[in-house]
């Protein structure tokens, strides 16, 4: 349990288990220490690249980020992780507030809609065709 406030993003159950996963750890998340408990084999790739550009972020399926970062288009929220905030002299003796923030990225639409007919000449009532 100590373990989960300093390393806030330790127990880490919010990935679905199944590949492809291409997680990027920010500055924050990894300063926590998720690359030490994230060791996971392939096919997971991490990255901690840091000052990209906003297109070269859709080439990861999540983002582990610092609770304090602005939303990033494309990727939805999908964890709040809770922190050391301060300790306390009364119960509950460690504070904890939002740390670590896990993105994912959101599902391409796919219009389902069906495709407007190719225009085709019809047979009219009096047998004329018409567009």
């Amino acid at each position: 349990p100590q373990c989960k406030h300093r390393y806030p993003i330790a127990p880490y159950p919010h990935l679905n288990p199944t590949p492809p996963h291409n997680p990027l750890a920010g500055v924050d998340a990894a300063m926590s220490g998720v690359s030490r408990f994230l060791e996971l084999p392939a096919p997971w790739r991490y990255s901690k690249a840091e000052n990209l550009p906003a297109a070269d972020l859709q080439s990861f399926s999540h983002l582990l980020v610092g609770s304090n970062v602005a939303p990033v288009a494309g990727f939805e929220l999908l964890h709040e992780e809770q922190g050391f905030a301060r300790a306390s002299l009364r119960p509950p003796f460690l504070l904890t507030e939002p740390k670590i923030h896990v993105l994912s990225r959101k599902a391409e639409r796919v219009d389902r809609r069906r495709a407007p007919p190719e225009a085709e000449p019809r047979r009219g009532a009096g047998g004329d065709f018409f567009l």
